[in-house]
């Protein structure tokens, strides 16, 4: 089937395997963005669309429980990076000069030993300074990756927010900017998400990172 700028329920249907009555209720609930010409006319669904509804079909249960959280998130909070591989954590930490760990007060020792063991984890990698060689580059992000998933399965999210602040020198010195991140591991269901916090996804290229590490 050809690409087009929108597509027909019946050809969304026969594209994602959905019953094309339940796109046709989502639809009319909002859910799918869809649009009518006239009230009674056809509903068109815009291909973004289309590929969210396929993406959506390959998430994963945790993928999905994040995604249904975003989703509720209002729209004029702060913005917070949400960390989903060990390779995301790894460039969100790279050149940044200061770190501060938060977490949701965990329910069992379990819990707190794995909360631990994860920012114990990125702590350890200051000493490398995150200039890592590649083998162990592809460990680091496979050791990372599989405490996220620990983490998830607890109902846990891991969530970044960087900024940049201002160290001012004396007279003499020029000032220098340090970047600073912030960790988060909040439960998928926590308050401080729901009511505060904009999660997105996380982009490493539009991070502004600096060569100088501490």
């Amino acid at each position: 089937m050809e690409n087009k700028e929108f597509y027909s329920i019946n050809e969304v249907a026969y594209l994602t395997n959905y019953d094309k009555r339940t796109i046709r209720d989502k639809c009319k609930n909002g859910i799918i963005k869809g649009h009518q010409m006239t009230q009674r006319g056809k509903w068109l669904i815009p291909a973004s669309e289309l590929e969210r509804m396929k993406a959506e079909i390959n998430e994963s249960p945790f993928e999905h429980k994040t995604r249904k959280l975003i989703e509720k998130l209002p729209p004029e909070a702060v913005p917070m990076a949400l960390l989903t591989t060990g390779q995301e954590v790894l460039n969100f930490v790279n050149g940044a000069h200061m770190f501060s760990y938060n977490n949701d007060n965990p329910k069992s020792r379990a819990e707190g030993d794995l909360i631990s063991e994860f920012f114990q984890y990125i702590s350890d990698l200051g000493i490398y300074g995150y200039d890592l060689p590649p083998k162990l580059c592809a460990d680091v992000t496979l050791d990372l990756t599989k405490l996220l998933d620990k983490l998830g399965e607890k109902g846990f999210c891991v969530f970044g927010r960087r900024e940049v602040k201002p160290l001012k020198g004396d007279t003499n010195s020029k000032s220098m900017n340090l970047s600073c991140v912030a960790l988060h591991i909040l439960r998928q269901d926590s308050e401080a998400i729901m009511g505060k916090f904009e999660v997105k996804i996380h982009d490493s290229e539009s991070d502004d990172k600096s060569d100088e590490i501490y």
